[in-house]
């Protein structure tokens, strides 16, 4: 079970955790997931048949960012202990333009037994946009089992980042699942989990009327990679107690005054840079939109910690100012 495991009689004396264990405040969560790729088709799977909302899921990969990863995964350092050789693989991007991409790959092979460096084996790999199609050259005087061990590579490579997303990549999911505000105007989904480690992250805090989306997230990520358990998101629950209100209080205070002085930061600089002419409306959409996630949010935590938050209801006046200021340029 993914979830932290715990009766109240084992949690009673912990901070946060109180005789009040059938009815919570919220509950503390982390989450890990390994850096590893998954097949994208097995990710959705889990994830619709836990019951999330499907709308935060990847959309299937373009074909030329399938490209660039593949060739950038054959970028590395490769020692081979039997015949004591050390390869040098080197990618690097030789233009990119509307109608193709174009990489070099080179390999150095150093044989330390012999003493030898074998000179650069080249391929240059292309991807043209409009037909999606992948063109290779060899250069220079690269034998054929090299330049086709190179593609081979390659293209194996190719096969798996089209249908793969990097566990990084399941990590943002994860955390961006957790900390978005519901907006469907803006097509997003979360819990409004406030950040409780400020720019470290990596622990939340999440309302109790989340409890169920928390335990299917949990049973996602356990069964995501095998064997199970390896990805995993824990749960503690947090008393219903004054102390711990405060204590998430002042978190959620925090956190708002940061969102708005990046609000207030993010429109000087579209004031700066568009003296003489006007900010696009779907820029002045955006940040309107940020603004009334916040106050969503605002609500939401007022009525669960039972009262407004004076530096919050600042927060959000000073954000409201700022973004006043875009239909006046």
């Amino acid at each position: 079970m993914a979830t932290a495991t715990a009766t109240p009689s084992r949690l009673k004396g912990m901070v946060g955790v109180d005789d009040d264990f059938d009815n919570p405040l919220g509950f503390i969560v982390w989450f890990s997931v390994p850096d590893e790729d998954i097949r994208l088709s097995r990710l959705k799977r889990e994830w619709l048949v836990a019951g999330l909302d499907g709308t935060p899921l990847p959309k299937d990969q373009k074909a030329v960012n399938a490209f660039k990863r593949a060739v950038r995964s054959l970028e590395g350092i490769y020692r081979n202990e039997q015949d004591k050789t050390i390869t040098h693989t080197d990618v690097r991007e030789v233009t990119e333009n509307a109608e193709e991409v174009i990489y070099q790959v080179s390999r150095v092979v150093r044989d330390l037994k012999g003493m030898v460096v074998n000179y650069p084996k080249a391929v240059r790999i292309s991807f043209t946009k409009d037909d999606e199609a992948v063109h290779d050259k060899p250069l220079g005087e690269v034998e054929f089992t090299d330049y086709q061990e190179i593609m081979n590579q390659f293209h194996a490579a190719y096969d798996g980042a089209s249908k793969t997303v990097t566990g990084a990549k399941v990590r943002t999911l994860v955390r961006q699942y957790l900390r978005n505000d519901r907006d469907e105007e803006d097509k997003l989904v979360g819990l409004s989990a406030e950040n409780l480690r400020g720019k470290a992250g990596g622990v939340y805090f999440v309302l109790a009327k989340h409890q169920g989306e928390l335990e299917r997230l949990a049973s996602c990520l356990w069964t995501l990679y095998k064997p199970e358990g390896r990805a995993y998101l824990h749960t503690v629950p947090l008393a219903d107690t004054a102390t711990q209100r405060e204590l998430i209080r002042r978190h959620h205070v925090e956190n708002a005054l940061a969102d708005s002085r990046e609000v207030v930061t993010d429109v000087a600089e579209l004031l700066r840079d568009n003296r003489k002419r006007g900010v696009r409306e779907n820029v002045i959409k955006f940040q309107w939109r940020r603004l009334e996630r916040a106050r969503m949010r605002a609500a939401e935590y007022s009525a669960a910690l039972g009262e407004e938050q004076a530096e919050v209801q600042n927060a959000l006046d000073n954000m409201h100012k700022q973004l006043r200021k875009l239909v006046r340029i």
